[in-house]
């Protein structure tokens, strides 16, 4: 059954959204409120700098006062997302509790011993209507039923497809790849164009305010320009964020049409019920695997026979998080993790203080009149190069800590699989599940304890 249609639909739930955005508003409202004392601040201060009214000492606390209020702003988004996240817990887990014990009384009486949840992306790829109990649910919870398919008690046949393989083959999704590569440089480049004329602006103002051309009151009209083009940076960075999904799905959605109505054709002609992805399952054997099917139905070269020897599938669950949490070894990565990650922040933050510092030291050479224009132009464009490569080095971090984890944790993972593999075997069952994908799996498919067993923990 699709547990978030089911969920979006109770009355509850529209009152919990709203109560959320109500929260968002005011934790937002509060940081643009810090941004805009950090401007305030930073603009007077910059004045002063540049007037020479401030002694070198003073100079230094207000500098370092200023970098404690950014990293205060910093703390404070992060603050922000965690806020939110207790808040959506705190006003949905009633709910989530109350419909999922609901669905445990209608799948007991129906002697059910699995519920998969088609909600959770790329999971179940077909579903027979029949064996779908969304209707039985929404019925039992006084909602609208959106279809009420005749509920089905037999025995599911199930199987399994590649998709990522299947997808990887297909021309089409290659062509769609290179569209969305072209149209994500051409939006980033015009992105950074808009970033180096606010910069470029900057410095023209900086430049009048110090010859004395611009009065107070022109200096707050172009500083007020200035901030419209920095609010409209980021909204053009937003918009692009959402341009490059909208051509995502433009392109790419017909072709996942295509391949979805191909694994249900071939599923009805082999009598199966329910195909799901490779990738949640963390066992399977490969006689349920109808891939090579499905390519043929897509007129795609097969990596083998393109044969299917599977059948009803007798399954079990494991709650991996609940497997790798008691693993020594995890522990011992995920210190690793954190002590590489603190050096990389620690490295990075250095890079922008350094910079900010910089920065800081251009404006009081400009003010007292030690650079020409061009040294001006020369400084702006170091200082431009700087922020990129600041920002390459946060690209390059992220993709450092990524490698270490997959050079850590593959390892512990190929181990665990090992395991889950041995005792699917020993109970001749044809795949296990992450217990996550189930809104309800009978306690005798929990395999859990025997996968421990055979880990010896």
């Amino acid at each position: 059954m699709n547990f978030g249609n089911l969920i979006a639909d109770m009355p509850e739930t529209k009152i919990a959204d709203a109560e959320l955005e109500a929260y968002q508003k005011v934790l937002v409202t509060k940081g643009e409120e810090m941004a805009v004392r950090f401007q305030e601040a930073y603009t007077a201060f910059a004045n002063e700098v540049q007037s020479g009214n401030i002694a070198p000492l003073q100079q230094q606390q207000r500098q370092e006062q200023l970098q404690k209020q950014q990293q205060d702003i910093v703390n404070y988004e992060q603050e922000i997302s965690q806020a939110l996240s207790q808040k959506r817990e705190e006003l949905l887990k009633p709910l989530l509790e109350k419909v999922e014990n609901l669905i445990g009384e209608v799948a007991r009486e129906k002697g059910v011993a699995g519920v998969f949840d088609t909600s959770v992306f790329n999971s179940v790829l077909y579903g027979d209507n029949s064996f779908d109990m969304e209707s039985l649910v929404r019925r039992r919870m006084g909602l609208h039923v959106t279809s009420d398919n005749p509920f089905v008690e037999v025995t599911v046949a199930m199987a399994f497809v590649n998709s990522a393989e299947i997808l990887a083959r297909l021309p089409d999704v290659k062509e769609a790849e290179a569209q969305l590569e072209a149209l994500q440089k051409q939006l980033q480049r015009k992105g950074q164009g808009m970033v180096e004329q606010l910069q470029q602006g900057y410095l023209a103002v900086q430049q009048k305010v110090e010859r004395g051309e611009l009065s107070p009151a022109q200096q707050k009209e172009e500083a007020a320009k200035l901030k419209a083009r920095e609010s409209e940076i980021g909204k053009f960075e937003q918009d692009m964020a959402n341009q490059i999904q909208n051509k995502r799905s433009e392109l790419l959605q017909p072709i996942y049409n295509q391949v979805n109505e191909a694994i249900a054709n071939v599923a009805k002609r082999a009598n199966v019920q329910m195909v799901f992805e490779q990738s949640v399952l963390l066992y399977v054997d490969e006689n349920l695997n109808l891939s090579n099917l499905v390519m043929a139905q897509l007129a795609l070269s097969a990596s083998g026979a393109v044969t299917f020897n599977g059948g009803t599938a007798a399954y079990g669950t494991v709650n991996s998080a609940e497997l790798l949490a008691d693993m020594p070894d995890v522990k011992q990565a995920e210190a690793q993790l954190e002590a590489l990650q603190k050096q990389l922040q620690q490295k990075g933050q250095g890079l922008v203080e350094q910079l900010q510092q910089d920065y800081l030291a251009v404006q009081q050479k400009v003010g007292l009149g030690e650079l020409s224009p061009v040294q001006q132009e020369e400084a702006a464009a170091s200082l431009n190069t700087r922020q990129s490569e600041i920002a390459k080095f946060e690209q390059d971090m992220v993709k450092q800590i990524q490698d270490k984890r997959s050079e850590l944790l593959e390892p512990i993972s190929n181990k665990i699989n090992g395991a889950i593999a041995n005792v699917a075997q020993e109970q001749n069952m044809s795949m296990v599940f992450d217990k996550g994908i189930l809104l309800k799996s009978d306690a005798a498919l929990d395999i859990l304890q025997l996968a421990k067993r055979e880990l010896g923990i």
